[in-house]
């Protein structure tokens, strides 16, 4: 864990560029509008990385601008809120998914300090997910989770989240208010994350009683991320790389179901470990195409997963079969 905060730090601190909305004029060489020349687009403003002068979306003045600086300042009053602790900086980026251009986000902080969650044998941390863009792909939210502090495997609770929708104007932002100051039911909100701890440990430990057969981690892990190589594809190159990535995927979880069942058994407890490895560490394994922007919902079908598989393991009629198929 304490390499994985390391390498996450250069990654995280490039995430921390100065931003800014800058007005727009129209600039034209031609000579039969010479009239427009300089004019100010009064409805727009350009959201620019200042340092590499890089333009990353043009914006409506009623966007708001939070800077993933402002983000992480106010992740940590939620993370506080929650769980009640004085943080004193010790909640530290643990790891960062962004875009090549980055204009949009994932940044998940924990707290190193924090008593551990035991589920049997393991520890889990409470880690946030703060998610925000520069170009409106996502609305700036705050998620909780969980980390497996032996491997690093991270989990979120899509259920339950706090979303900022940005629609005030960019001054208010530059005025240092609390997060509280933009949410008349900031606390209501709050005492939603209050029972994320004790709905966590309830399904870890649901999911350590049910057994599931080695050879049916893999196409478990297939189905509940929904992951489709098109090996059939026309193309012949398109072809090729799904089949070389439908390879690599299918290595790589042989290789993970070994790993966890030796320590965790077959059990729905494993399937999950093999899961949470392989979204959290996705970015570098490199079998998902697109993983970037397809993190979000590979990880709210773990989490519908875990909450819906007990309920289809304890009816008296379940197959494999038909499970698997549907």
């Amino acid at each position: 864990m304490i390499e994985q905060i390391k390498k996450t730090k250069e990654a995280y601190e490039n995430l921390m560029f100065e931003i800014d909305l800058v007005p727009l004029v129209l600039k034209t060489n031609n000579l039969f509008h010479t009239d427009l020349n300089n004019l100010s687009v009064k409805n727009y403003k350009a959201v620019v990385d200042i340092q590499n002068k890089h333009i990353l979306s043009v914006v409506s003045n009623e966007y708001s601008l939070v800077t993933n600086r402002l983000a992480v300042t106010w992740a940590k009053e939620i993370f506080a809120d929650i769980f009640g602790i004085d943080l004193k900086d010790q909640l530290v980026p643990f790891k960062v998914i962004n875009s090549a251009r980055k204009t949009f986000c994932h940044i998940d902080l924990i707290h190193q300090e924090y008593s551990p969650i035991k589920i049997d044998q393991d520890s889990w941390l409470p880690l946030i997910r703060i998610t925000n863009s520069y170009n409106r792909t996502y609305p700036l939210v705050f998620h909780i989770g969980f980390v497996r502090s032996i491997c690093s495997n991270g989990v979120i609770f899509q259920s339950k989240t706090l979303t900022f929708r940005q629609t005030h104007t960019e001054i208010v932002f530059k005025s240092g208010k609390s997060l509280r100051d933009y949410f008349p039911n900031y606390y209501s909100e709050i005492a939603k994350f209050k029972t994320i701890k004790a709905d966590f440990l309830g399904y870890m430990n649901g999911l350590y009683k049910l057994h599931i057969p080695f050879e049916k981690i893999n196409p478990v892990v297939k189905k509940v991320l929904s992951l489709k190589f098109q090996t059939e594809h026309p193309s012949k190159i398109f072809r090729e790389k799904a089949q070389q990535a439908e390879k690599l995927y299918n290595e790589l979880i042989n290789d993970l179901s070994i790993t966890y069942s030796k320590k965790l058994e077959n059990t729905a407890y494993c399937a999950l470990n093999v899961m949470t490895d392989l979204i959290t560490h996705g970015d570098i394994y490199g079998c998902i195409p697109g993983f970037s922007t397809k993190s979000p919902i590979l990880n709210l079908r773990v989490i519908e997963w875990v909450q819906s598989f007990p309920l289809h393991f304890s009816k008296k009629d379940f197959k494999w079969e038909n499970y698997l198929s549907n």
